[in-house]
């Protein structure tokens, strides 16, 4: 049984939890960088789409398809510029302002979602439709496992229901049946 699709030698499984926490980190990374609205949004979706044009540029594509995807990732990156400063929100004032801490983490929730979905779209498209279900459930049990785990580690303290929590997910993933591609 082939548990592995080829992405970095990974399992599907590990596969499946990498994109899991890169889709639980990526809010957290949002929030932290303090910026809000339409603003936050743009910023992560140009640079997730930044990951992705790179992936491609890197992985798939032909000179031709690079030249035209990199021509829409620059598109891409103006237009969210533009919108930024059409919007005229306090959004635009904070990016202007912001520290290097802010939009570290803004490029933090950025590369998150664009990992996480390279890895996600490549483990997933190597299954079998049969088999889609449990490496799916693994992905979803890793990326609410990460606010669980952050929450207690900013609070310092893990309630009874927080323990619960940590030992369900735990059980999921042990007992996760192997998945073929």
């Amino acid at each position: 049984m082939n548990t592995s699709f080829g992405f970095a030698g990974i399992s599907i499984f590990w596969a499946m939890i990498v994109s899991g926490v890169c889709f639980g980190a990526w809010p957290i990374a949002l929030n932290r960088s303090g910026l809000s609205g339409i603003g936050s949004i743009l910023l992560v979706s140009a640079t997730a789409l930044g990951v992705l044009a790179v992936y491609v540029l890197v992985e798939r594509a032909t000179a031709l398809e690079s030249a035209r995807l990199l021509q829409v990732t620059i598109a891409v990156f103006a237009l969210n510029i533009v919108l930024l400063l059409a919007i005229g929100s306090a959004d635009v004032t904070y990016i202007t302002d912001g520290t290097l801490t802010h939009y570290a983490w803004i490029i933090g929730a950025g590369l998150c979602t664009g990992l996480g979905l390279i890895i996600f779209v490549n483990g997933i498209a190597s299954l079998m439709p049969q088999t889609i279900g449990p490496p799916f459930l693994v992905m979803l049990i890793a990326q609410a496992a990460v606010p669980m785990v952050y929450h207690v580690a900013m609070n310092g303290s893990i309630t009874p229901r927080e323990a619960l929590f940590g030992l369900a997910v735990l059980a999921a993933l042990l007992l996760q049946p192997q998945y073929s591609a």
